[in-house]
């Protein structure tokens, strides 16, 4: 009798999803606010989307070689990711639209 992992109904893979949706905000927009300032972001959004491709693919082998997803979850799971990133950017845009935000003048922050 051999063993066989559990399979999960997760489909599309949550793991995926959220590994790869935390890396790209984490490094687009997570390191723009320091403390109640605005800070320059050095990383560029080329960047954040390359890293978050590759932790997509990681991410999708380790779960499928672990057997812990099939194939075609990991693949759904794009859908999602892109629904995701697509609402950052709408915040982000509408933060430049609005006045929601302090304005930064050189680290000194004025409301």
């Amino acid at each position: 009798m051999s063993y066989l992992p559990n399979q999960s109904s997760s489909f599309p893979s949550r793991n995926v999803v959220s590994a790869t949706t935390f890396t790209f905000t984490l490094l687009h927009a997570g390191a723009t606010w320091v403390g109640n300032c605005a800070s320059m972001n050095d990383i560029s959004v080329g960047t954040a989307i390359g890293t978050a491709i590759a932790v997509y693919i990681v991410t999708s082998f380790l779960q499928v070689n672990s057997g812990s997803v099939y194939p075609t979850d990991c693949i759904a799971s794009l859908v999602p990711i892109l629904v995701i990133i697509g609402l950052n950017y709408l915040v982000i845009m509408f933060e430049g639209i609005t006045d929601v935000c302090p304005k930064c003048d050189k680290g000194f922050c004025y409301f």
